[in-house]
């Protein structure tokens, strides 16, 4: 039997974190070791990567919540644009297109904030059902 498919969770190499945020691989080392920062997972003997939902976390708290579209305007942008899924998602908030103000990881920022689910915030029939799925059982 097929298991539903989940939100992926996103790995995000140094680069990628030093392109979000300007620190050098010193200075991310040094706020982590002081608890400051998201920590690390180790992928192999010489790799290393973070959560994005962490490092996108960590960049809010940093901002607050000023900069953020309201949770209402900022859904009605993303069900604009008729993404199917939480995959179409990803690809477009990672290109130029998205606002700023607007976060790649809206299920973290807004989850205190009226944050449903994919199919809610897409308004997509394939999210919405895939997340009725996974509630019946209860994963």
């Amino acid at each position: 039997m097929k298991k539903a498919a989940t939100n992926p969770v996103r790995i995000l190499p140094l680069k990628e974190v030093r392109d979000r945020i300007p620190y050098s691989a010193v200075q991310i080392w040094r706020k982590e070791s002081a608890g400051d920062f998201p920590r690390r997972v180790r992928l192999g003997a010489n790799r290393v990567g973070w959560l994005e939902s962490e490092i996108d976390a960590w960049i809010a708290a940093k901002i607050g919540s000023r900069g953020w579209r309201p949770f209402e305007e900022a859904r009605a942008y993303a069900r604009s644009l008729k993404l199917k899924g939480s995959n179409e998602w990803r690809v477009f908030s990672a290109s130029s297109d998205r606002p700023a103000d607007i976060p790649s990881s809206p299920d973290q920022v807004y989850k205190d904030q009226g944050w449903a689910s994919w199919g809610d915030w897409l308004e997509s029939e394939i999210e919405a059902w895939i997340s009725s799925k996974i509630g019946e059982r209860g994963l």
